[in-house]
């Protein structure tokens, strides 16, 4: 990534001259990236834009966009800044960017991460620090979305533009490739709908420009987007309400009858795993290479293993957000502006919320049309016919060898 945002003379003058609202969402939000692509992206330029903005003269509004899981080294995450459980200063941090090779960075990530489970995390708690003592004489504030998954209302019920993090379990899960996670499935999903997210954004960003004073600066304000704890779903319940809207519309495409066990044990996690991916797997491509076919189950195994491990944090984890600043903001906008700007999920309904992701999953990430429904139904029964005898032939065969193995004894 190029110093200053790779911003040319020109467009820098045009953009301090203008500018008057900033929504930084920029970021990699992949989990296991690299420290030294994660802090670039979302650490530097975080601190070039905060250097961008003290510069634009007509600016009213700068909203950070940060993670609900900044502080996931704990199960409480109050509305308010984490700096002490970094293992480095921001600006300290930035020091030791700006002067460190790709490979040293890298070869230190253990080191500089400490008790957060990713990069992505961290990168995001020292962007966090960063926008703390830079950005505190700007017309700034804080939204920190959870699990961002598909629209809930406008202006496509159900719409998804990429898997990442919930959404691609379930999707995974729905097409039979994923069947086990480590994890306590009756732990609470941190989600928000990616529309309400963005609307609560949008009012963040109008009321920290009707509330900002140059003349006397308060404390950034900090917003959870997360679920309201009067209305939310359990990881179990997420994935109960999923399997059973895309039973009725299935994915063409599935290898296998969708299932999925959350297993909070380790040691019962790697043995389910080993029977239910990686020895499956094995065994179909070696029968795919004896007929001259391709070999990818086992790619697709070690695929579903790393997923599996990136979300490992968040669903053995039991997490409780803080949402007082988010409740105020909804309070504080007007009857008309909470009909245009919604983002009040304690009315949400979540099982109709859930049959628009999975119709939405099927249209727009696997990009199939409704007339294979009937025979993506089809499938869905042979497989389940298998299934169901597969499983009764492993049960009758485990019996066989206990009852051989008691008679011997």
């Amino acid at each position: 990534m190029e110093p200053n945002l790779g911003i040319c003379t020109d467009d820098r003058q045009k953009l301090t001259q203008n500018v008057e609202v900033i929504i930084h969402s920029a970021a990699t939000v992949r989990f296991n990236e690299a420290l030294s692509i994660a802090t670039k992206i979302n650490v530097r330029a975080t601190h070039d834009l905060l250097n961008l903005a003290k510069e634009m003269k007509a600016l009213k509004s700068f909203v950070h966009i940060s993670t609900a899981f900044v502080n996931c080294t704990a199960i409480h995450c109050d509305e308010r800044f984490y700096s002490d459980k970094l293992s480095i200063d921001g600006e300290k941090f930035l020091n030791l960017l700006n002067g460190s090779e790709k490979e040293p960075l890298d070869a230190m990530t253990k080191q500089l991460v400490g008790q957060f489970p990713n990069t992505y995390t961290f990168s995001k708690c020292i962007a966090e620090d960063i926008v703390r003592k830079q950005g505190n004489t700007l017309p700034l504030c804080i939204c920190r979305p959870g699990g961002v998954v598909s629209m809930a209302e406008e202006p496509l019920p159900g719409w998804v533009s990429h898997l990442q993090g919930a959404v691609s379990a379930v999707f995974w899960a729905g097409n039979g490739m994923l069947r086990v996670l480590h994890g306590n499935g009756h732990n609470h999903a941190g989600l928000v709908p990616v529309d309400y997210c963005t609307n609560a954004i949008l009012a963040a960003a109008w009321n920290t420009a009707s509330t900002y004073d140059s003349k006397s600066p308060k404390d950034l304000m900090i917003y959870n987007l997360v679920m309201d704890e009067t209305n939310r779903v359990k990881w179990i319940s997420y994935w109960e309400m999923m399997y059973k809207h895309i039973s009725h519309s299935p994915f063409s495409k599935m290898m296998w009858q969708p299932f999925l066990f959350f297993v909070p044990n380790k040691c019962w996690y790697e043995l389910l795993t080993f029977i239910f991916h990686t020895l499956p797997a094995y065994t179909l491509d070696g029968f795919s290479r004896l007929m001259g076919k391709e070999a990818k189950l086992v790619k697709i195994s070690r695929k579903m293993y790393t997923l599996a491990s990136v979300l490992r944090h968040f669903i053995v984890n039991e997490f409780i957000f803080g949402t007082t600043n988010t409740k105020n903001l909804w309070q504080k906008m007007s009857i008309d502006d909470q009909k245009l700007y919604n983002f009040d999920m304690i009315p949400l309904d979540w099982d109709t919320f859930f049959s628009n992701m999975a119709a939405g999953l099927r249209k727009y990430i696997a990009k199939e049309d409704l007339k294979t429904i009937p025979q993506a139904r089809a499938k869905w029964n042979r497989f389940y016919i298998f299934n169901v005898a597969l499983n009764g032939f492993l049960v009758v065969g485990l019996l066989w060898i206990i009852c051989k193995t008691a008679l011997f004894i």
